[in-house]
């Protein structure tokens, strides 16, 4: 999922509204991008979104060195069990934070991204193991 957005209607003072598509998370609306550059508020309709991921994709290339491609090659994923999962994560968090303690922070954003809500890696439990395996993937991303 690329994006979890959240709808709202602003009314003018004239009597007209704006509806708005928000993309980031406030004190009272959940939502969330993977697309670092992506406003938090943008005017709902698809030109707009359009437009705006458009521009995130070309800043993340100018300004972070990323690369678009056209087409993914497919690979076949690997099969971990949870508790794979769990242990690999584990040391991963070990070796990352013991090198860089503000990975923590980087890690816990993460997670929370990925399960709509703050936790800690120890609170996952085996009935998210596909959840933990992409907290695990953006973990292996930040050796």
């Amino acid at each position: 999922m690329d994006i979890i957005g959240y709808i709202a209607i602003e009314w003018n003072e004239d009597g007209t509204n704006t509806r708005w598509l928000y993309t980031r998370a406030t004190p009272t609306i959940m939502a969330g991008s993977r697309y670092k550059y992506l406003p938090g508020k943008i005017k709902f309709g698809y030109d707009e979104l359009v437009t705006a991921i458009s521009e995130a994709v070309e800043k993340q290339v100018s300004l972070d060195g990323a690369t678009v491609v056209d087409k993914v090659e497919s690979k076949a994923e690997e099969e971990l069990t949870f508790d794979q999962i769990r242990a690999e994560a584990q040391e991963l968090w070990t070796a990352l934070v013991g090198a860089d303690e503000g990975n923590a922070d980087k890690i816990l954003k993460k997670v929370e991204m990925i399960f709509g809500r703050k936790m800690k890696l120890s609170d996952i439990t085996e009935d998210q193991k596909d959840l933990m395996y992409l907290v695990l993937l953006d973990m292996r991303d930040m050796q």
